[in-house]
């Protein structure tokens, strides 16, 4: 039910008009759930809307992340690495059939590139937000830009507007050379952080 309430918000932002419809369309969303919904934060110049339950929360630790991860594996839902699997298929099925760009793909972590509160649609095939009026691209369209450079190791790549660093990580991961500019700095040290810690040997200026 909570995941379907912030979809039903996700919808409403990406379809009103301004920040006054918006506002009303949450107080709707709040109404229906029948449950106390506080509007934590809303911010239409980063593109955010987070919500949160008035009912105490528990801090998880990693004992509690890998028995989720282990009862998510019993219990029959898809593990993140299944849905990537997943999504890659459905991308590879609308045409994209490089290898080396499907590869890339299937080792990126999609879900390290975007924001907790939408890391429940990491693997769907949709762009989201990430701050800042910016976007994590759809992957199929990832998929595409980068099947049509034809990556390979050593391949020189300048990118232009790194985001989340998620196409640099693709391209990195097919063993490009990647140079990516972003003008917005926050999002530059985000991502060149992000990056360092994965693993990519990207160049974020």
């Amino acid at each position: 039910a909570r995941q379907d309430l912030v979809l039903r918000v996700a919808e409403a932002y990406f379809n009103v008009l301004n920040a006054q419809d918006a506002l009303a369309a949450v107080t709707q969303l709040r109404t229906a759930a029948g449950e106390q919904l506080e509007l934590a934060k809303t911010s239409f110049e980063v593109g955010t809307v987070t919500i949160r339950s008035s009912a105490p929360r528990r801090t998880p630790n990693s004992s509690d992340s890998s028995s989720s991860r282990q009862r998510s594996s019993e219990n029959g839902s898809p593990t993140r690495r299944e849905q990537r699997e997943a999504l890659v298929a459905s991308i590879a099925a609308q045409g994209v059939r490089d290898s080396a760009t499907l590869a890339a793909l299937r080792a990126v972590p999609r879900h390290e590139f975007v924001p907790a509160a939408w890391r429940f649609l990491a693997y769907a095939d949709e762009a989201l937000p990430i701050g800042h009026g910016q976007t994590i691209s759809q992957p199929a369209i990832v998929a595409i830009m980068t099947e049509a450079i034809r990556p390979r190791p050593g391949l020189r790549v300048l990118e232009v507007g790194t985001g989340s660093g998620y196409q640099a990580a693709v391209l990195a991961a097919a063993g490009c050379r990647v140079h990516s500019i972003e003008i917005l700095a926050p999002l530059a040290d985000s991502a060149r952080a992000r990056l360092a810690r994965l693993g990519y040997a990207v160049e974020v200026r």
